[in-house]
């Protein structure tokens, strides 16, 4: 089975299966449009991840020359859930698509604090994934299905709060309950 580069553009992630090869020219584009920052005098960084044999490759461009703390959990999680063969959960399901990978990814490097932790990726029987956090109670929720359609929930029941949320438009929102959740000190998720 080829292995796969994810490699970030101008609007989005693509996922493409190259030999190993390839996948050193590979073409990759630019990230500005997805972090909408200006990329100035930003350098490749990529991250593999070996999951079920095969090798997955996130590679962008950050301004900061390093990835976030939080990236190398994300690219191992993602890797996970887009590795899984047919019928993972024994109902039938097919293997996960990579769209809603590639949305994860843009949506955390777009929402994710640098010294975040990274959200559990858990997959879903309809070819989606969930991005999720739970921290005292609280819960965060980011839901990919696999037509590229996300939306949230939030849930803190000490605060008396609940919502849902969309995405693109609560995205400032799913911002402060991230950095809400990172600032407690209970243990990891």
């Amino acid at each position: 089975m080829m292995d796969r580069l994810i490699a970030l553009t101008s609007d989005n992630v693509d996922v493409v299966a190259l030999p190993r090869e390839e996948r050193e020219n590979a073409p990759v584009y630019s990230l500005q449009a997805v972090v909408e920052r200006p990329l100035g005098s930003s350098v490749w960084v990529s991250r593999a991840c070996r999951s079920r044999g095969r090798e997955i490759t996130f590679r962008w461009q950050d301004p900061a020359g390093a990835p976030p703390q939080w990236v190398d959990s994300l690219v191992g999680g993602l890797s996970d859930v887009l590795t899984l063969p047919r019928d993972w959960d024994s109902y039938g399901s097919d293997p996960i698509s990579d769209i809603p990978v590639r949305k994860a990814f843009c949506l955390m490097l777009k929402l994710m604090p640098p010294d975040g932790r990274a959200p559990w990726v858990v997959p879903l029987s309809e070819g989606g994934i969930q991005l999720e956090w739970h921290r005292e109670g609280a819960v965060l929720e980011i839901e990919i299905d696999s037509s590229d359609s996300a939306h949230g929930y939030w849930y803190n029941p000490a605060r008396g709060e609940e919502c849902d949320l969309k995405i693109p438009d609560d995205e400032d929102r799913i911002k402060s309950y991230i950095a809400w959740m990172q600032q407690l000190r209970c243990g990891d998720q």
